[in-house]
């Protein structure tokens, strides 16, 4: 029985020990609660975070003071503004099918059709994509 509380004592230190490296633990009157952020890098600094407080500070000095806490909200506020055709562009080939592309990329801004049925469809990050049928046969802005 001693065996098992040590066992279990040691695991639940070790989950809380992985979960203070890995997450930053934000506190502050704009959260409900506690919330969790990805720390960018494995660290046990920055665990604990009050939002308030950081959010109080001129950006300078906060970056000074939490510098991976800033760094990690800065990406996750530039992910979420991220255009998503700019992210797919990559992943795009030729011979693709239209709808293959636009489940990935999502509609495009617009959309050019010729008279030969070519259509050249593009976005606003400046990825263009030209199909002849339904197969893609041109990729650009990449």
């Amino acid at each position: 029985m001693k065996k098992a509380w040590i066992a279990a004592c040691a695991a639940a230190s070790f989950g809380a020990l992985l979960l203070a490296a890995n997450y930053h633990i934000v506190t502050g009157s704009t959260v409900s609660g506690v919330s969790l952020q990805k720390k960018m890098s494995m660290s046990l600094s920055e665990t604990f975070v009050n939002l308030d407080s950081v959010g109080n500070m001129p950006m300078i000095v906060a970056r000074a003071q939490y510098p991976m806490f800033v760094a990690s909200m800065e990406q996750a506020v530039a992910a979420l503004n991220e255009d998503p055709a700019a992210t797919c562009a990559k992943d795009l080939k030729t011979g693709m099918t239209r709808d293959d592309v636009i489940r990935r990329c999502g509609r495009p801004s617009s959309t050019d059709t010729a008279e030969t049925g070519a259509q050249s469809m593009e976005w606003n990050s400046g990825l263009v994509v030209k199909t002849e049928g339904n197969a893609v046969t041109y990729i650009s802005g990449r």
